[in-house]
């Protein structure tokens, strides 16, 4: 399956989707518009659901997840670990 180009599609999409998700929201805010409140619930979990579609896409097309790096993903070892520092500091011992 080609997942990199729905991908590209949904680069181009789900921004798009979350600006409409915030006008439904701001018209429904600020009007009284009834026939928009029904349709907030399924608009947001369409969106949302749709994104982590994205996400895991994503994963799919490109090998790593999209919180990382391809180098940070093919080899953690290089990565040094901030936490050392303060592991340190809590693990020593009292003096």
């Amino acid at each position: 399956m080609a997942t990199k180009p729905l991908v590209d599609i949904l680069v181009f999409a789900l921004p798009l989707l979350y600006a409409g998700l915030v006008a439904v929201y701001g018209i429904t805010f600020f009007r009284n518009a009834p026939r928009l409140e029904g349709f907030k619930r399924p608009y947001i979990i369409g969106v949302l659901m749709l994104h982590l579609v994205y996400l895991g896409l994503r994963t799919a097309a490109f090998d790593h997840p999209p919180i990382t790096t391809v180098f940070a993903a093919a080899m953690p070892e290089i990565m040094p670990n901030r936490l050392e520092p303060v592991t340190a500091i809590f693990a020593a011992p009292p003096r």
